[in-house]
C-alpha cells in the first residue's frame, strides 16, 4: 500500500499589518526618518507651494546646473 505524503505550507497569520495606503506609508516612513531629513522634506514641500501660489522665483534667485552640481560636488 503506497501513501502520498503532501507537505503543508501553514504562514503564521498576520497581525497588526499596517494600512497599504499612501497616507500610511509616509506615516511610516516619517516615524523612521532622521529628523534632519523630515525638515528638509518639509522645506521642500513649502517652496513647492510657494512656486505654485506665486510662481517660480526671478532670475536673480536661480542658479545655473553647473552651479548646482558645484554645491553638491558632483
Amino acid at each position: 500500500m503506497l501513501t502520498c505524503m503532501t507537505a503543508q505550507h501553514h504562514e503564521p497569520p498576520v497581525t497588526d499589518r499596517p494600512a497599504e495606503t499612501p497616507a500610511a506609508i509616509r506615516a511610516a516612513l516619517a516615524a523612521s526618518a532622521v529628523p534632519e531629513v523630515l525638515a528638509q522634506q518639509r522645506d521642500f514641500l513649502a517652496r513647492m507651494e510657494r512656486y505654485l501660489a506665486e510662481g517660480p522665483p526671478g532670475l536673480e534667485h536661480r542658479i545655473t546646473r553647473e552651479e548646482f552640481r558645484a554645491q553638491l560636488g558632483v
